[in-house]
């Protein structure tokens, strides 16, 4: 049949994917992560990542701001990439 989906279109959409982000300490970036993301990416490929990039060029400023911008910076990925998919509770 033309209109039946493909197994693994299927097996994709029940998927259980887990964002796991990745914020940089104090004077790094979000290339710092690359390896983190690289080794849980083998393990669990059902990952979604996000490299945090909204602190890193003033790392010294004070942790509320810098929780805010985070939690803009995630709220944003969360938005943009999720356009179109159906979440099930």
């Amino acid at each position: 049949m033309l209109n039946e989906p493909h197994e693994n279109e299927t097996k994709l959409s029940n998927l259980a994917l887990h964002l796991i982000v990745l914020a940089h300490g104090f004077q790094g970036n979000a290339n710092d992560m690359r390896l983190i993301k690289n080794c849980i990416s083998l393990i669990n490929p059902c990952c979604v990542f996000l490299s945090s990039s909204s602190n890193q060029d003033d790392t010294e400023s004070d942790i509320t701001g810098m929780g805010e911008k985070l939690a803009n910076e995630v709220k944003t990925f969360i938005k943009d990439w999720n356009e179109g998919c159906i979440f099930k509770k």
